[in-house]
């Protein structure tokens, strides 16, 4: 029986172990369901805690308008931008990674769903242009990129466990399309946190001239 089983895994091995559309679909349910938990937890934030999100973008405006944001704020920016993808990439390169990935495109969900949402409480139905504002930029180029990373890396965590139950040399599994896409990912990702760091500031100046 065991042998039967690791014969149809051999078979297997040639074609795409891990769907592609099976993986989108699967990741898509996880970073919704994510953001469904975030958006209703962010409607509870307390008034206080609005407050103190009011108090904070208003400090935040201060240094916009004296030209004194910190000099790592790119950096910061660019950390923030990787951690998603590059935990992805990573846990790609483990045998048990396909499971620890669409829990992590949930986190990505709830984090994106909860700040907006909290945002929104604190300022009402106007804060939905802080929101966009805040992180617009980031999420349109950085999510895309996290699905198709994390698309990779399902598969490729995949193929890991599946040679492992066979026993099966891995020689060549990572392929040039991995790479390319990668690259890709990671140029864009890098692209976006520079949109953040220069034009987001502005952005969000724009927005709290209608909110407030």
């Amino acid at each position: 029986m065991i042998g039967g089983y690791q014969n149809s895994i051999r078979g297997s091995m040639g074609r795409d172990d891990v769907s592609s559309i099976k993986c989108f679909v699967l990741l898509s349910c996880f970073f919704m369901c994510g953001a469904v938990i975030g958006t209703a937890a962010g409607g509870y934030v307390s008034g206080e805690a609005g407050n103190m999100l009011s108090g904070t973008v208003s400090d935040y405006l201060g240094y916009i308008n004296e030209k004194a944001i910190d000099k790592n704020a790119f950096l910061t920016a660019l950390i923030d931008a990787l951690t998603f993808p590059v935990l992805s990439v990573f846990f790609g390169t483990s045998v048990f990674g396909f499971l620890l990935i669409p829990p992590l495109m949930a986190a990505r969900g709830f984090f994106l769903g909860f700040a907006a949402s909290a945002m929104i409480r604190a300022f009402g139905a106007d804060g939905r242009l802080l929101v966009f504002a805040a992180y617009g930029i980031g999420a349109l180029f950085t999510v895309p990129c996290l699905f198709i990373l994390s698309i990779q890396s399902m598969q490729l965590s995949g193929n890991l466990f599946g040679l492992t139950v066979t026993g099966t040399k891995g020689a060549g599994m990572i392929n040039r399309r991995y790479f390319i896409l990668l690259l890709i990912c990671m140029a864009v990702i890098f692209l976006s946190a520079i949109l953040d760091h220069y034009l987001t500031p502005y952005l969000i100046r724009l927005s709290v001239s209608f909110v407030v």
